[in-house]
């Protein structure tokens, strides 16, 4: 089992929010129950990460604990989303 929260941030595929049905799909598939707010979030966190796996490559040396974007993602991993 791979949690939901994993599978949204670190799938490789394309993150659609569908507002109207309340759901986020990614790559075409793997469909997940959530408010369009959650969605877009998500996909706000994932483009961060981007830039933060950017950084990273151009200064192997840039510390990324500090980050709110990283310590956003471990929260969610770590708790699944609940407090």
């Amino acid at each position: 089992m791979v949690p939901a929260y994993a599978v949204l941030l670190f799938s490789g595929g394309r993150l659609d929010v569908r507002h109207e049905a309340g759901e986020v799909v990614v790559d075409g598939f793997a469909r997940f129950a959530a408010p369009a707010r959650i969605g877009v979030l998500i996909r706000e966190l994932r483009s961060a990460a981007d830039g933060l796996l950017e950084s990273k490559l151009a200064d192997p040396g840039l510390d990324l604990a500090g980050s709110p974007a990283t310590a956003a993602m471990h929260g969610l991993l770590e708790t699944d989303g609940f407090d």
